[in-house]
């Protein structure tokens, strides 16, 4: 069995690289870091720099390959419109397209819960939901516009899931915890809205489990897309004040309504944009409503299509991050 993984140098797609290294698959891994890239050649496998965006390099990486694995993409708060697309949107693209002309067997895209958000509570949604009429941000859209794409190739044959996995989280993230611990630990992350944010998580060998199940499973070529999490909705301001007390960081005290905050936020990135500024604001509005909007999904279609079943609870999840956290700053 030989398998193609994007984003090899990320955290997921790194998961997802190693693991099958380890069980013996053939793997070719493609992804921006060139140091962690030559790491992974050393261990053993095959390691091809290539753009995603370029059509004659997706072809090369898509030769003689079973499975693909689309971990790659384009993930932030704040970006051009342009930089989304051509990463999230045009590398998806040529890559499902390459894939096709192989003759792939599977192709597993792994895209975000983030199309799904609203300024709103939304309780267990499926996959079914409603989309949007108007996206977050350049990535949510990013996202949307790149599943599309993968429904275009599988009208034109390609074997393709679609994976929807919601916050990744574990030892050697490098995005979500580490955002969350510097706020925490400068003292500048108050409690948004009324404390009550209600949010899944998904620990890192549940999404690598997810991305084999889906590999695997026995179903037609379809573009089903598949909500994944711990299936352990958590309380996020309860949660991050005992993440607090274990590292013994500031624990969150201060309060700011939802409302302010999204404005503060919409003013930031408006100033932002004007300046030209590049980096991220502060505060932009879609980490307000993370922050401060419930948004629980329904893993039932994983669980009964997939054989998908979390086999790390989020408190188990919670307990291997806090000591990698302390292993690694100590």
């Amino acid at each position: 069995m030989r398998v193609l993984v994007t984003g090899a140098t990320g955290f997921l797609g790194g998961a997802v690289t190693q693991h099958l290294h380890a069980q013996g698959l053939t793997v070719r891994a493609t992804g921006r870091n060139p140091q962690i890239g030559q790491r992974l050649a050393q261990s053993g496998l095959e390691f091809i720099a290539a753009e995603l965006s370029d059509p004659l390099q997706t072809t090369a990486l898509c030769q003689d390959i079973d499975w693909i694995f689309h971990c790659g993409a384009k993930t932030s708060l704040w970006g051009t419109k342009v930089s989304f697309w051509q990463s999230n949107v045009l590398g998806t693209r040529y890559l499902a397209a390459a894939a096709l002309k192989a003759n792939c067997r599977r192709f597993i895209h792994i895209s975000s819960p983030s199309i799904y958000f609203r300024f709103a509570t939304q309780l267990n949604l499926d996959e079914n939901t409603p989309l949007p009429k108007q996206f977050i941000n350049h990535y949510a859209a990013s996202k949307a516009a790149a599943e599309a794409e993968i429904q275009a190739a599988v009208g034109q044959g390609l074997n393709a899931l679609i994976l929807r996995p919601r916050a990744i989280y574990g030892p050697g993230d490098r995005t979500i915890f580490p955002r969350l611990l510097r706020a925490l630990q400068h003292k500048k992350l108050p409690i948004i809205g009324d404390g009550q944010t209600l949010t899944d998580l998904t620990y890192i060998d549940n999404c690598v489990n997810a991305c084999l199940c889906a590999a695997q499973a026995t179903l037609p070529p379809s573009g089903r897309c598949y909500n994944i999490t711990d299936g352990q909705p958590q309380l996020l301001w309860q949660l991050l004040t005992h993440i607090a007390t274990e590292l013994q960081l500031p624990i969150p005290n201060q309060h700011i309504s939802s409302g302010l905050a999204r404005r503060l936020a919409q003013g930031l990135e408006y100033t932002f944009r004007a300046l030209h500024i590049e980096r991220e604001p502060l505060l932009t509005e879609y980490a307000v409503g993370l922050l401060s909007c419930t948004t629980t999904l329904a893993i039932d279609r994983a669980r009964l299509e997939l054989g998908y079943s979390p086999q790390v609870s989020t408190a188990a999840g919670i307990a291997q991050v806090l000591n990698w956290w302390q292993t690694t700053t100590c």
